[in-house]
């Protein structure tokens, strides 16, 4: 049996009103070289049964069900089951555009060393009957900082995504902890060794219903979201958080400085959605430190980290104002 170039991975829990519309998406795809690894995960309603038509008529479905324990597990039984080169995602209550996976194979090919590919999304609002083309839920960042980028907004639509499934597997499994930020987490570490290249096309549609979790609970969203945030910076030093290999010249060392200075004082960033901490700076702070023989005018990089912070707190809440106050005296202290 012929490779397939990629796998959808659609979890799905008691969605069937919405699940054969995503299937047919599926079907629909002017690319056919693929397979649906379809995971139901423990439903109650007729799923089964929607989906059992799908595989009766078309081996390129496949069906898995298991034990109910959230998306993330079901994600992972799905990566286990897949075959394909590529791996995309498809969440039960949203679509793919007919061309989503053509689309994708054209930049696959325009970029070879490239594993990990996202696009623009259009937004289903299912209360008002509208469908627009929608920009990222976060501000596009320069590929050299894509990490500091997502602490920001997670600008990554999980169901945009093709990434290669050697990067899936070597990132293994999703944290099934974080029930409402699995993927976030997810792109984090991905990001870590690979730069995303983004697809300037609307390929999918996500729907918004009063049903969906970030409507029923969203503030979940920003607490799982602020976990994996601190998890992260907890767990990988700050070299790591750049996979482009930008901290050897004093340019790029400077344009991250600066990033990360104006990450630490925004105050609405993801990273703070469980309060205000000072993990970033001291990872930066900590990093400065232990390379200040190989930087460059190491004493004017301080003098200019310092310079920036004292502008921004006369914009800034008195909490952060605080903070900022402690991010000097740590830089002067050396920690």
């Amino acid at each position: 049996m012929e490779i397939p170039t990629f796998s959808v991975l659609v979890p799905t829990y008691n969605q069937s009103h919405y699940l054969r519309e995503a299937l047919e998406s599926i079907a629909a795809q002017s690319y056919e070289n693929w397979e649906a690894v379809v995971v139901d995960d423990g439903s109650t309603d007729d799923t089964a049964s929607v989906v059992n038509e799908f595989v009766s008529r078309d081996r390129r479905f496949r069906f898995f069900q298991k034990e109910n324990g959230g998306t993330a597990s079901a994600l992972n039984r799905a990566i286990e089951e897949a075959k394909g080169q590529w791996f995309c995602w498809l969440s039960s209550d949203d679509l793919f555009e007919p061309d989503k996976l053509a689309t994708d194979i054209l930049y696959i090919e325009e970029h070879t060393d490239t594993r990990f590919f996202f696009s623009y999304f259009k937004l289903l609002r299912e209360r008002e009957g509208t469908c627009e083309e929608h920009d990222l839920w976060g501000p596009l960042p320069d590929e050299n900082v894509q990490i500091l980028g997502l602490f920001y907004r997670n600008f990554i639509n999980g169901i945009s995504i093709s990434v290669h499934r050697t990067v899936f597997l070597e990132h293994f499994p999703f944290n099934t902890e974080l029930r409402y930020a699995q993927d976030y987490d997810m792109w984090l570490r991905m990001l870590r060794s690979n730069v995303a290249v983004h697809v300037p096309k609307w390929t999918v549609v996500s729907r918004n219903h009063d049903a969906q979790g970030s409507e029923v609970f969203p503030m979940a969203c920003y607490w799982d979201t602020a976990k994996a945030c601190v998890k992260f910076v907890n767990n990988y030093e700050f070299e790591e958080w750049f996979p482009c290999d930008n901290l050897r010249k004093r340019p790029d060392i400077e344009n991250v400085i600066s990033k990360c200075v104006e990450l630490v004082c925004s105050e609405d960033a993801f990273l703070y959605s469980l309060g205000l901490h000072i993990g970033v700076f001291q990872r930066m702070r900590c990093w400065i430190d232990d390379n200040e023989e190989r930087i460059d005018s190491v004493d004017e990089l301080r003098e200019s980290i310092r310079r920036d912070l004292l502008q921004r707190k006369s914009s800034v809440s008195q909490c952060m104002e605080e903070l900022i106050d402690k991010f000097l005296l740590d830089l002067e202290s050396g920690g």
